[in-house]
């Protein structure tokens, strides 16, 4: 458990220094609020690979250098160890969490450094000590059931300190991507006593990912970048298992007639898979499935929803090969499918068995869910509206009793849609192709590198397409906006690499 005390926070890519901006809604105009007095423990879960890892002898195996590029280092050949040994919750190979911070899997995410953005969001805007706030690094390799019970833990000893002071505390959960998952076991089956009092998630994949069946099966597409040692590592991570969809997203073209999308454990003995693997794909789908549903203490619940960045949303099985794409014209009607954040659907994003909670939704990538100027004025909203909600003094402040919503991804307002590859070759441009909607004529678009401070306009088409060439550029981390001006705030943002 790693704890807070931030008065500024900057961040270091490419070797030089730039000042993190963060979102202050409240107050006049160029005036800051006064931060607001947290009485309860409030507690931030990242995602797969948010954490950084260090092997018994202290070597960095998962994480960012630490030096003027802040490189990625991933050390897959020390990542999982025995062939099945994450599997079992007794084993131990002295691998520790580290520090908060977000490091990409090649061909599944894209988070580098995400989380700098949110930590500083809170921390201008909210008092927290290390008596009421902490971040949960934990070993993302392992199982969510594993993962939840050292979290119920965390919870259970810092309660029990902080109502020494502040009697009656509860504990409010920020999570991120699998966090999210982590947290709701915690809330669903390890809270007991009930003291978690709301789970904010933004862009958890509650019912799996297709990108993940993908990485499964395919390993990362990476053009000439080998990263192939990293995928056959990654099938000995129990985590990963627990991304995978379950939902009907495999078409099965082996069969010369028309059959529906099925599950992925209906085809998964066709993946080549390793006997042990199709196990682990039978028993994550049952345990996913299980935290899907129907359950008292969802409704606590609080999902940000992400769209706008290409997704994977289906998978066409054929003899010897898995063919994703981000078509959802195979998926039964039924579904309410409207593209994702880049990782996860937004099919996915709105938990299962969740009745009477509001789902929220923000034109973002899965990384731009945690840096994002409308993201972060959304989770400063909803810290503050569940603070609201914990107010006993006040009865005009009390809890609410919403009936919850759902109004699915916005369909009439404004939005800017990009692809964006994991990888980018160093040897030749960078083009992002994307297309805007309901975008006033003349209002101009432009792409920004946040690393470099290059900004370049770019042409919308009439049927609002467009191409985004940003030149050849060279190898490492960069920071991409979207923006209607120069010097606005971004109204997309993500992370590219090159190599």
């Amino acid at each position: 458990m790693v704890h807070l005390d931030v008065r500024r926070v900057t961040g270091n890519r490419g070797g030089r220094m730039r000042k993190r901006e963060f979102y202050y809604p409240a107050g006049a105009a160029g005036a800051k609020p006064m931060p607001r007095s947290v009485p309860h423990l409030l507690v931030f879960v990242p995602g797969i690979g948010g954490s950084a890892l260090r092997a018994a002898d202290g070597t960095l195996i998962w994480g960012l250098s630490g030096d003027m590029l802040n490189r990625p280092v991933r050390l897959a050949e020390r990542l999982a160890g025995p062939s099945n040994g994450l599997f079992d919750p007794d084993y131990d190979d002295g691998v520790r969490p580290g520090g908060l911070m977000a490091v990409s899997i090649p061909g599944l995410t894209r988070k580098l450094g995400a989380y700098q953005s949110v930590r500083a969001m809170l921390a201008a805007n909210f008092v927290l000590r290390e008596h009421n706030y902490a971040e949960f690094c934990y070993d993302w390799r392992r199982s969510v059931e594993f993962s939840a019970e050292l979290l119920a833990k965390e919870i259970r000893e810092r309660l029990s300190a902080l109502r020494l002071r502040r009697p009656g505390a509860k504990v409010v959960i920020i999570a991120h991507s699998m966090g999210g998952l982590v947290a709701r076991q915690y809330l669903q089956a390890l809270d007991g006593t009930e003291d978690c009092a709301r789970v904010i998630t933004h862009g958890t994949p509650f019912r799996g990912s297709v990108k993940a069946l993908d990485y499964l099966v395919n390993g990362p597409k990476l053009g000439p970048l080998r990263f192939g040692f990293i995928a056959a590592t990654m099938r000995r991570v129990p985590a990963l298992y627990e991304l995978l969809p379950i939902y009907r997203t495999v078409v099965d073209r082996r069969n010369p007639m028309p059959v529906p999308a099925q599950r992925v454990v209906d085809i998964v003995e066709a993946l080549g898979l390793e006997r042990e693997q199709v196990g682990q794909v039978h028993r994550s789908r049952e345990f996913l499935r299980a935290l899907n549903e129907p359950h008292e203490r969802a409704q606590r619940l609080q999902p940000l929803v992400g769209y706008g960045v290409g997704t994977a949303q289906q998978a066409e099985l054929y003899d010897g090969r898995l063919v994703v794409s981000e078509r959802a014209d195979l998926l039964p009607g039924e579904y309410s499918v409207s593209g994702g954040d880049g990782t996860v659907p937004a099919l996915s994003a709105r938990p299962g068995g969740a009745k009477n909670v509001t789902v929220r939704y923000d034109n973002q990538s899965h990384m731009g869910m945690m840096t994002g100027r409308a993201p972060l004025r959304k989770l400063w909203f909803a810290v503050h509206e569940v603070l609201d909600d914990l107010l006993t003094h006040d009865p005009a402040l009390g809890p609410r009793t919403s009936s919850g919503q759902d109004r699915g991804v916005p369909e009439h307002e404004t939005a800017v849609y990009a692809t964006v590859a994991d990888h980018y070759r160093a040897d030749r441009p960078v083009v992002i192709a994307g297309r805007v909607r309901e975008w006033a004529k003349g209002r101009p678009l432009f792409a920004r590198l946040e690393t470099t401070g290059r900004v370049q306009e770019v042409r919308i088409a009439a049927d609002g397409a467009f191409a985004a060439d940003l030149g050849v550029l060279e190898e490492g981390l960069y920071d991409l906006a979207f923006a209607d001006a120069p010097g606005e705030p971004a109204l997309l943002s993500d992370v590219i690499e090159v190599a």
